[in-house]
């Protein structure tokens, strides 16, 4: 018999003999203290017309006579050529083979080529790393999270965003199925597109780390591509202030091996997301959301304020407009600036930044008196001191007659 195709995500695998027209998937494995590796096997059958499922049972990988025994059972329910007791032993050894190999360790510094930063939606959501976004509730958090899960889902390129198509799974601790559903279809109607109930779904109940396992089954089973979780207190179901709690939710979520937004809630005294530090340190990228919408009103206006990103340019802040009415949902962009009580939150080496880019280059005075033009408070010290902060992170460059300008990378972002 020749060997089966494995597929693998975290500790799920599924195991595929095509010429037998046989399948397995192996989860829940463990590692005992005392030796023992055991996991919960589930064999079924792709003949057609024959129901799919044999046997489901908890196996010890390590133990020969209970592997004879499922075999025996096995040929009496599904006769093979070739034997079951081939198709266990490939089973358990190659489980257990995968469980202690863990991540292959790779080569650093060989590369031909500079690797490109790659994105699910270009350019605030990369491709594999976490991204984080937070604010107050009930500023539409939620809802700009579907828009852009639906960009990438259906690969629609809008309002200068880039997205590479991949199936979204959003994980949803806040709400229901039936709000977002009614979501999804304003926002589509709004982006012209015909319904298409391709996006997946799932109402979640327990943290996502005592999940994982089915997680990663689904993840396998449906090729999740981009992973959108709502909210972050709900995924945790514990006390955001413990390292412990964000070490364990982000490795869970890295066993997926796909990018994912993070949703939550803003700190006290707006000082980033709340909980402990780590939730910072660990996301590569993080935005701020600021929301102004009046009482009664159809329209809501959303800013996006760049707060850490650990490979690449920081990005000036973003406005998005929300136009509602009872058949579409319709996101616009907006410039920021134009609302002074959001545009007011964004850090000095944003506003200098955008100062250059709308302006071009400049010395530090022109610079100073263009963002106060633009309601900025800020003083020419100030200003001075963050030109040469960027230049030492390469965001700024020194031009002739004391004016400064972008470097490339910034330019173009």
């Amino acid at each position: 018999m020749k060997p089966p195709t494995i597929r693998s995500i975290g500790t799920f695998y599924a195991f595929e003999w095509a010429d037998a027209q046989i399948a397995a998937t192996v989860e829940r494995s463990h590692q005992h203290s005392d030796g023992r590796v055991t996991a919960e096997v589930t064999f079924r059958t792709t003949v057609q017309g024959m129901p799919p499922h044999l046997h489901q049972a908890q196996l010890n990988l390590l133990a020969t006579n209970t592997k004879k025994t499922l075999a025996k059972h096995l040929e009496s329910v599904f006769p093979l050529s070739g034997g079951w007791e081939q198709v266990i032993e490939q089973v358990c050894v190659l489980t257990i083979q995968k469980m202690r190999e863990g991540e292959p360790i790779k080569r650093l510094g060989g590369s031909v080529s500079l690797p490109a930063l790659t994105w699910m939606l270009e350019p605030l959501l990369p491709e594999q790393d976490p991204a984080m976004l937070y604010a107050d509730g009930g500023s539409l958090k939620s809802y700009l999270a579907l828009f852009f899960g639906i960009l990438i889902q259906r690969n629609v390129q809008h309002l200068k965003l880039k997205p590479k198509q991949g199936n979204v799974l959003y994980l949803d601790w806040e709400t229901n199925w039936e709000a977002q559903e009614r979501r999804m279809l304003l926002l589509q109607e709004g982006l012209g597109l015909v319904p298409k109930a391709d996006m997946l779904y799932r109402r979640c109940y327990t943290p996502l780390a005592d999940d994982i396992v089915q997680l990663q089954k689904f993840a396998l089973e449906h090729n999740v591509g981009y992973i959108i979780v709502d909210s972050l207190s709900g995924a945790c179901g514990s006390d955001l202030e413990k390292q412990e709690t964000a070490a364990k939710f982000f490795g869970s979520l890295a066993s997926l091996k796909v990018g994912a937004l993070v949703i939550t809630h803003v700190a006290k005294q707006n000082t980033g997301p709340f909980g402990s530090a780590y939730w910072r340190n660990y996301t590569r990228s993080a935005f701020e959301m600021r929301t102004r919408m009046e009482a009664q009103s159809s329209r809501a206006d959303v800013a996006l304020f760049h707060r850490k990103m650990n490979d690449g340019p920081m990005l000036a802040p973003r406005g998005f407009e929300f136009l509602f009415s009872p058949t579409s949902t319709v996101v616009q962009t907006f410039d920021v600036r134009d609302v002074p009580e959001l545009i007011q939150d964004a850090t000095h080496m944003q506003r200098i930044t955008r100062a250059v880019k709308e302006h071009g280059p400049g010395t530090v005075a022109t610079l100073t008196a263009a963002i106060q033009e633009d309601g900025g408070q800020i003083s020419a010290n100030v200003v001075k001191t963050y030109l040469n902060r960027g230049l030492e992170k390469g965001i700024f460059v020194r031009l002739s007659g004391e004016n400064w300008g972008l470097a490339g990378a910034e330019r173009e972002s």
